[in-house]
């Protein structure tokens, strides 16, 4: 495999666990150890291809001359030509070549309030948007072919830096034209402008570098920190940098005052914080300093780097000081913000209207709005006095681990990172529903990982993170059952889910390696398969009989598992040497055919241990991972892992269409509609795709 492609494989399935929390767990992002990190900036040291250097900032007498001599973006992840947005539908997502509609804007990652309050920029896992303030309307979007994990703008508002996996990517804000990148490395996203835009200061493992934005050239490196700096902050005079991070151990804090001329530690505090310092925040004259860190949010006395006001919340996840001195604003777990009076640390009021994490919020620079940023759907924008909303922008949707299509062909259920699962039209993409009945109380990253309906299509078994499996009745919106646990049922989570073809038993793997058989009318497990060298965490499909059920496994092999005698016989392996197996379809027509996803799309008779047909092979397709045949039975579709789709003859093994990286992140559920005129890919990145089937 190109050495490219292994750098970009290898840091998105690091990013994975990282991402799941971003969009949908009540912790903050753990910690990533180094030589996670390390082994990442090596593949992309040893990748051949041409490195990009980050282009200039250019002054605002130097702006346009300087656009029109800065080179063009480099191959390795172009963005496409942004475009103006007029009159939107909230879920109504920019569509890629070859998709008749996207479903979601992606899931939100980070906000920024330009320098004018006038705009706001939102990163999501599909690309940038930038809307208006005062209507809360796109004024363009800019995609990208990797998750978007933050965006800065700079000093002066007129550029944009955007970070990515494995760059930065500076947008021009009139536009949103991309000008320049340059590489990063590191799987932290934490970055400062000075306040002349003249440093761009950068979190790479445990070194804060600082870049040159007019050459684009490495002007330092700053080392001392025992563990990642997770926040960043330059003074409002723009002459210390101050970062945040932790102990080697991780648990006590630790703030580091540089002299980024000299490189030097200026002053260091920050023990009494119980856990690393995510999040820094100045008042206007630089003489106060907000940190959380752990458990706390302290005032820090910047000067003596003593403490003044100590706030005890293990909920707090992200901060913000309003530029007239006057506010505190906190976002908190499951969808609360807090805002305090700054002069007394004391409470004035809290908004509770969001779904989840409330991951960023920011003042306006006139200090009279506040945003409100959650993952699951939405940037709220209130009156900072008071909370009150006045507008939001909607339409972004947490990142999805399974889907089924509605009997009528009208609507698609999927389930999302967020504990939830969502009811989208297909027509209008409205979200008709969202039932958040899963998982335990106050669970934090649960996500729903697997939906089936049973052959009668009335029932949704429901499986999550959790281990636990629900029953749900889509038409009533109603959970009917909840049953298993950590001693009856999946130790883990759920990965995949089947129902029998008389619909009273459902197979499930999970994460612990185990494949059960449950009882539906007993809401209880029938039989437990478990090998010492098999890793049943693949899919599972019910032989057409409902005797057996066939499962992928992680040792490179498809079982058989005999449910009356328990048997458990690796029956097929031939053309899986090279590839894990994933996902399983059953031919819709020939009962005895199946389908499996490893380095390519293989075909299958349950009688025979020969494979069928290989579908054609395209290198340029990534690990199939989600399959789906049509309801005739004479196209198979595939997801991948690095969100390519596909689509193949049956009869032939000749692939009808391809689209590179239409999804950002791994396809989980590939499904057509019940007229086969139509598929859909879900996908991590929040987006679901509809595609014309060839």
């Amino acid at each position: 495999m190109h050495k490219k492609m292994v750098r970009f494989v290898l840091c998105c399935l690091l990013l994975l666990a990282a991402l799941a929390c971003n969009l949908g767990c009540g912790r903050e992002i753990p910690a990533v150890t180094p030589a996670v990190v390390e082994q990442a900036a090596e593949l992309a040291v040893q990748d051949p291809s041409p490195q990009p250097t980050l282009a200039p900032l250019p002054t605002a007498v130097e702006q346009a001359a300087a656009t029109a001599t800065l080179a063009p973006p480099p191959e390795p992840t172009p963005t496409s030509t942004p475009e103006p947005v007029a009159a939107e539908r909230p879920f109504e997502g920019p569509v890629p070549e070859g998709a008749l509609a996207r479903i979601g804007r992606g899931a939100a990652m980070a906000m920024a309030v330009s320098p004018d309050g006038d705009s706001l920029a939102i990163a999501t896992t599909i690309g940038v948007y930038l809307y208006r303030t005062d209507t809360m309307t796109t004024i363009w979007f800019a995609p990208f072919q990797l998750p978007v994990m933050n965006v800065l703008f700079t000093p002066d508002g007129t550029r944009l830096a955007a970070f990515t996996i494995l760059e930065i990517h500076l947008l021009d804000t009139a536009q949103g034209e991309e000008i320049g990148v340059r590489p990063r490395f590191g799987l932290d996203f934490t970055a400062a402008f000075s306040l002349d835009g003249a440093l761009l200061a950068t979190a790479d493992s445990r070194v804060i570098s600082l870049w040159d934005t007019t050459t684009g050239e490495q002007r330092g490196e700053l080392s001392g920190h025992s563990a990642f700096p997770r926040s960043l902050a330059w003074t409002p005079d723009g002459d210390w940098l101050v970062s945040g991070g932790a102990t080697q151990d991780g648990q006590t804090g630790e703030i580091f005052v540089w002299n980024p001329t000299t490189g030097e530690v200026v002053r260091q505090f920050g023990a009494e914080h119980s856990r690393e310092v995510t999040a820094l925040a100045f008042n206007a004259d630089g003489s106060r300093l907000l940190a959380k860190g752990g458990r706390e949010v302290i005032v820090w006395d910047f000067a003596a780097g003593t403490p003044l006001h100590i706030i005890e919340s293990s909920q707090i996840i992200s901060i913000a000081w309003s530029p007239d001195d006057a506010l505190f604003a906190f976002g908190l777990n499951q969808g609360h913000t807090l805002v305090y009076d700054a002069a007394s640390a004391t409470e004035l009021y809290e908004a509770t209207d969001q779904r989840v994490t409330i991951r960023a919020v920011a003042f306006s620079p006139d200090s009279s709005l506040l945003y409100t940023f959650d993952p699951d759907g939405s940037i709220y924008q209130r009156e900072a006095a008071t909370g009150a909303l006045r507008q939001s922008a909607t339409g972004f949707a947490n990142g999805m681990h399974a889907g089924v299509w509605s009997p009528d062909g009208e609507t698609i259920w999927a389930g999302t990172v967020g504990q939830q699962i969502v009811q989208w039209e297909v027509e209008t993409f409205a979200r008709l529903h969202l039932e958040g009945g899963f998982g335990d109380a106050g669970l934090s990253g649960f996500q729903i990982s697997a939906l089936a309906f049973n052959p009668e299509r009335t029932l949704l078994a429901v499986g999550g993170t959790n281990g636990r499996l629900y029953l749900y009745d889509p038409t009533a919106h109603e959970l009917i059952a909840a049953f298993g646990d950590r001693d009856t049922g999946h130790r883990f989570g759920i990965h995949r889910l089947d129902w029998s073809p008389d619909g009273e038993r459902i197979a499930s793997s999970g994460s612990d390696d185990v494949v059960i058989i449950w009882d539906v009318a007993a809401q209880a497990p029938l039989v437990r398969f478990e090998d010492d060298e098999a890793n049943f965490r693949g899919d599972v499909k019910f032989t057409p009989d409902g005797s057996a059920v066939i499962v992928t496994s992680r040792d490179r092999a498809i079982y058989l598992l005999d449910i009356a005698s328990g048997a458990i016989e690796p029956q097929w392996s031939q053309h899986l040497e090279q590839g894990i197996p994933t996902g399983l379809a059953w031919h819709p027509r020939e009962p005895n055919l199946f389908a499996v996803g490893s380095m390519q799309v293989i075909i299958w008779d349950l009688t025979s241990d020969e494979a069928v047909r290989l579908m054609a092979e395209d290198r340029a397709f990534s690990f199939p991972k989600a399959l789906a045949f049509s309801p005739d039975g004479t196209r198979i579709a595939a997801g991948g892992e690095s969100g390519d789709v596909a689509v193949w003859d049956v009869a032939t093994g000749a692939m009808l269409a391809a689209y590179k990286r239409a999804h950002t992140l791994p396809v989980h559920a590939v499904i057509f509609s019940p007229d086969g005129g139509r598929f859909a890919t879900i996908a991590q990145d929040g987006a679901i795709l509809i595609w014309p089937a060839p």
